[in-house]
């Protein structure tokens, strides 16, 4: 079976990293859930039901495109040009995730577009919840309704917690030293 994603690493939590050895700012991550059984009630939790670390979050920068191309499809649909940047930045609540209005994304055609940065990257990074194509331009493609705009921030938050869980097993590996 012949990928264009080269490594996969499973880890023993559950978690798994798919890398593209040709574009380190990729990355999937399959989700995990820990069941737990109290007397009368089971229980299914999920990593996202913990808090962002803030010092994760503060990594990710959100790029709304404010382009020409961008603006004009969300008059085309007849909502506000900022539409696209106020829907993001309410989900962004308390959290240090940074979501910025930005020029020109370069995927015109595809508008409108958001972009996620990391600053341990170079360049846009790709994120579990892409479509292919969007994971191949490092770009979510025609966020126009508000599912579009949830699936973008649930891989920001995915993003978020795979860099908390590997911030975490990089401790405990330093603890078993």
């Amino acid at each position: 079976m012949k990928s264009n994603i080269a490594l996969i690493l499973s880890m023993s939590s559950g978690a798994a990293f798919a890398f593209n050895l040709n574009n380190a700012s990729s990355f999937r991550r399959r989700g995990t859930r820990v069941h737990s059984t109290t007397e009368n009630e089971e229980k299914t939790t999920t990593s996202a039901d913990a808090a962002l670390d803030p010092e994760v979050a503060s990594k990710f920068k959100v790029m709304v495109c404010g382009s020409t191309s961008c603006s004009k499809q969300r008059r085309i649909m007849r909502v506000d040009e900022y539409a696209t940047y106020g829907g993001i930045l309410s989900r962004k609540g308390d959290s240090e995730v940074q979501v910025e209005d930005a020029g020109c994304l370069g995927s015109c055609k595809k508008a409108p577009c958001v972009a996620i940065m990391h600053e341990d990257f170079s360049g846009y990074v790709s994120l579990e919840g892409m479509t292919d194509a969007e994971f191949s331009d490092r770009r979510f493609h025609k966020i126009k309704y508000e599912e579009d705009m949830d699936r973008v921030w649930d891989s920001v938050e995915n993003a978020v917690r795979v860099m908390m869980e590997e911030d975490g097993e990089e401790e405990e590996d330093e603890n078993d030293e």
